[in-house]
Order: C-alpha cells, then sequence, then structure tokens
C-alpha cells in the first residue's frame, strides 16, 4: 500500500529524494477545489483514497498513491504528476 501509519518510516533515497511525505504535506499540495471534493464526495474510489489518507501520517509518493488517485477520476495524468514531486524537507 501507498500509505504507511509509521512516521518512523520516512524514506530518504541515497540521492537524497524524498518519496514519503505526511499525509498533511499530501493535502497541503492539493488545491481547495480537490480537498473539498475529496472530502464531499459519495463516489467510492474518492472514499477509499479518503479513508486511506484519513487512517494515515505519511503518504509514499511511489506507491499505490497513483493509481488510486486516478481511479478516483479527481485530477488527471499530469495534475498527478505534480502531486507526487519529491519531498521536500518541510515536507517529513
Amino acid at each position: 500500500m501507498g500509505l504507511t501509519m509509521h512516521k518512523s518510516a520516512i524514506r530518504i533515497l541515497p540521492d537524497n529524494k524524498i518519496r514519503k511525505i505526511t499525509t498533511q504535506a499530501f493535502f497541503r499540495r492539493m488545491t481547495k477545489n480537490e480537498r473539498a471534493v475529496l472530502r464531499s464526495s459519495v463516489l467510492d474510489e474518492v472514499a477509499d483514497l479518503r479513508e486511506d489518507l484519513q487512517r494515515s501520517t505519511t503518504v509514499d509518493l511511489d506507491g499505490t498513491i497513483e493509481q488510486q488517485l486516478l481511479d478516483t477520476t479527481l485530477v488527471t495524468q499530469p495534475r498527478i504528476d505534480q502531486l507526487l514531486v519529491d519531498g521536500t524537507p518541510e515536507e517529513i
């Protein structure tokens, strides 16, 4: 699964790329409208993503999050690419 509940599982790759960020940081990457749809949608795929994010403290940017976002049809692939850029030290 692309999400993990263990804060100690933050992953920084040898080339210093940060590929796990906090769930809060991931939400901050989303637009106000994207967050509103995530909160209010009754579609199963969106509800599943919302529940996964609510239960998690980190998001693995290399995990299942890309497919989950695609499944929701909430955002397009170019927007997903923007959301999944490498994390920053402030996001871990």
